[in-house]
């Protein structure tokens, strides 16, 4: 029983660093298109829409949600301290994935339970742009050595429209329920094979 318990240990932290890799990919592909600035406020609401069914596989595969959810947005954190934000990132992402984590284990590897873990999950990717009203001048530092002239002034004009920051965080949270519609209906099948429908 031990020896199964540390085999799908193992394999569950195999599928962090696997989904986690898949996600940063889908995250960078989508963020691309940051370079037209008008997108960067939509840009968490695309990644919550399209990355759905990579995470659906992930949650529907786990064993430890709670340990391999929690690990997944640290890691995601981690992406984002390297790529510049401060240390306070991680308390703006990983509450998200225990929560997601949380679900699984009490909901269990149902549809329903992947779908709430999922929508938790929708959470995190506003957190990329989040700092921009909770640390102005650390952003504004960041955008200014790796963003063109123009994308740093149509930061400086987006901080000045608080009522932006909620609408990002609605805008995921629709895009990430749509998601679960779109994940559900594409693993239609891998789900029934599994026997969670």
């Amino acid at each position: 029983m031990q020896n199964a318990n540390q085999n799908t240990l193992v394999r569950d932290l195999i599928y962090v660093g696997v989904f986690g890799a898949v996600y940063m990919i889908g995250v960078v592909i989508i963020s691309c298109l940051g370079y037209i600035p008008m997108m960067i406020p939509i840009n968490p609401i695309l990644i919550s829409l399209l990355l759905s069914i990579p995470m659906f596989l992930f949650f529907s595969k786990i064993d430890h949600p709670i340990l391999c959810c929690t690990l997944l947005s640290s890691i995601l954190a981690g992406a984002l301290l390297i790529e510049g934000h401060s240390i306070n990132i991680f308390p703006l992402i990983i509450p998200f994935g225990f929560l997601a984590g949380l679900v699984l284990h009490f909901f269990g590897k149902t549809v329903k339970g992947i779908s709430l873990a999922y929508i938790i999950t929708g959470m995190i990717a506003p957190a990329s742009i989040l700092p921009l009203w909770i640390s102005t001048k650390q952003y504004m530092e960041m955008a200014a050595h790796s963003c063109s002239h123009e994308t740093v002034l149509f930061l400086a004009d987006l901080y000045q429209k608080q009522w932006v920051l909620p609408l990002i965080y609605i805008g995921s949270l629709i895009a990430a329920a749509l998601g679960t519609l779109i994940a559900n209906h594409a693993m239609k099948k891998h789900f029934k094979r599994i026997g969670l429908v």
